[in-house]
């Protein structure tokens, strides 16, 4: 009982993020609205990883595995006459470049986002987008061959590598999370043991 308690005033707690270790090797969680609870290591190991993708029509990227989930990653040819924006945040247009870089971010790493002046760190970024600590440094970015981050699927649209009006190809670029595509607000369904406490 006395450890029932404990989480339930985890899950009272007004700090958005906070950890309680139980008995043994069990811990309990709280971030974002969200109650994680589990064994091991509770802030999780980041997978680090550095993939080159060719981008070509029909070209998919599987099995990028941040140590929670899988990520499907699908390119698809976009023409002059398409809409060049997009309205969901898991999907992005690009000029046609040949390739992209699908990485984890860098500590102290900067991005610009799309729209604001100037750049704002990674983990602000994740922060703002309220992405749970545990995947922030395992979360995929795609950057071009000169190393500019362009998308942070699910998050944000940097200003590189934005189509123009003398594009006349580029590609539709699509983020899903294994099994289907998942909101940031939906990680009890995307993580096992996440719960929704709001």
């Amino acid at each position: 009982m006395r450890h029932i308690e404990a989480v339930v005033r985890l899950v009272q707690a007004d700090s958005p993020s906070a950890t309680l270790h139980l008995q043994g090797d069990v811990f309990a969680r709280r971030s974002y609205g969200f109650l994680w609870v589990g064994k091991g290591n509770p802030q999780g190991e980041a997978k680090r990883y550095h993939l080159a993708w060719t981008l070509e029509e029909g070209a998919t990227l599987l099995g990028v595995n941040d140590g929670q989930a899988n990520w499907e990653f699908r390119c698809q040819q976009w023409v002059k006459g398409d809409s060049m924006r997009t309205s969901s945040p898991w999907e992005t247009r690009i000029p046609g470049l040949g390739s992209l870089v699908v990485r984890t971010a860098n500590v102290g790493e900067r991005l610009s986002p799309l729209g604001m002046t100037g750049t704002k760190k990674a983990q602000d970024v994740f922060t703002d987008a309220k992405v749970e600590k545990a995947v922030r440094w395992s979360w995929p970015i795609l950057c071009d061959d000169s190393g500019n981050v362009v998308w942070v699927p699910g998050v944000l649209r940097t200003s590189h590598a934005l189509l123009s009006d003398d594009d006349s190809t580029g590609w539709t670029l699509r983020a899903r999370r294994a099994p289907e595509t998942r909101e940031l607000t939906a990680f009890s369904d995307t993580f096992p043991g996440f719960v929704d406490i709001e």
